[in-house]
């Protein structure tokens, strides 16, 4: 099938537009073929072919030349154009850098709201009441850092006890209370409970001796607990306070300060701020003065403990009774171990 010629004439652009960019080139050849062959017929002189070979080499140097030109033009255009686009790739990088730092900023900003996020406020007694409640549902571990422990006297060691029964499974729980016998402390959050106006669970004001009073309850407790059920309690006495309760189990952390009134914090496991707090809570650990409460196995605690018992089992324990405590306080703090009142109640 024979080809259709092109109508818009552009074959035959391009062709004129190729002999123009190779003149000099098709002009040397044709001067070669044609002293050629008339070299080859005799028909020309030595003298005409030399100055033929002149004009032809003449031609085919200054096609070089102009090649060489053209060559170094396109190299020039693509340096520049090599140039331009490094250009672009720097502010380009650099705006990428730019944005890198933003993002960084927005996960800190975004962490810091996530943070933020985990925390749930618990308002309201029987709120807080039902949080505890359900945080010690299904838990195998409990740790207490906090004042005098009254709450951890009243419900939390004596549900913990009774679920570790019915499970036949041992729960660990570790208690961070005050040093009772180091009466700064003591003086100091006392004040603080008088500044601001609080008042014991039992409605009495709270001085130097409610506190250490408390305080000795609670050893007592602990102790009577790890005697008597299958929690496996460690003790910590610590020689300084603060408003704020923690109280961590295996699902949450909840956070209530002293005080009725006031909200409790609740935050999941899953969240970052939890393993955080643990982690605070751990070095705190450490830093108070551990009681052996293995070293009392062998002293006598009995189910309803006597108040002849106390002096002994705090003996052993190292932690001797403040001499000004007679019967009455012994008594007194007996009755707070074993019937210590709920703050949460109505």
């Amino acid at each position: 099938m024979a080809a259709v010629p092109d109508p818009s004439g552009g074959g035959m652009r391009k062709w004129f537009s190729r002999i123009r960019d190779q003149v000099d080139n098709y002009l040397a050849l044709t001067l070669a073929v044609v002293f050629s062959v008339l070299g080859l017929l005799n028909l020309s002189d030595a003298e005409v072919m030399g100055n033929a070979m002149l004009a032809t080499l003449a031609v085919l140097a200054f096609s070089m030349i102009r090649d060489r030109a053209r060559r170094n033009e396109e190299r020039e255009a693509e340096g520049a154009a090599l140039r331009e686009t490094a250009d672009r790739l720097g502010k380009g990088l650099v705006t990428l850098r730019r944005l890198e730092e933003a993002v960084t900023r927005f996960d800190d900003v975004r962490g810091a709201l996530a943070g933020v996020a985990e925390l749930e406020v618990v308002t309201g007694e029987r709120a807080i009441a039902a949080a505890f409640e359900a945080a010690r549902e299904h838990t195998d571990f409990w740790e207490f850092k906090g004042g005098t422990g009254t709450y951890l006297r009243a419900r939390t060691l004596p549900e913990l006890a009774m679920r570790a029964r019915r499970r036949n499974q041992p729960i660990k729980v570790r208690v961070d209370i005050l040093d009772p016998s180091d009466i700064g402390v003591c003086s100091g959050y006392a004040a603080f409970n008088a500044a601001h106006e609080l008042s014991s669970p039992g409605g009495e004001p709270w001085d130097v001796r409610l506190v250490r009073l408390n305080c000795y309850a609670t050893v007592l407790a602990a102790c009577w607990y790890w005697r008597h059920s299958p929690l496996e309690v460690e003790l910590g006495l610590s020689s300084t306070w603060s408003s704020q309760r923690f109280d961590v189990s295996a699902t949450c952390m909840l956070t209530t300060v002293c005080g009725n009134g006031w909200p409790a914090y609740r935050l999941p496991a899953e969240g970052r701020l939890h393993a955080d707090y643990r982690t605070a809570l751990a070095v705190a650990f450490r830093q108070a003065r551990t009681l052996p409460i293995k070293d009392a196995a062998g002293v006598p605690l009995a189910l309803s403990p006597a108040p002849d018992e106390v002096p002994g089992l705090f003996a052993r324990l190292g932690l001797d009774l403040d001499p000004a405590f007679g019967g009455d306080e012994v008594k007194r703090i007996v009755h707070l171990a074993v019937s210590a009142r709920n703050p949460y109640d109505d």
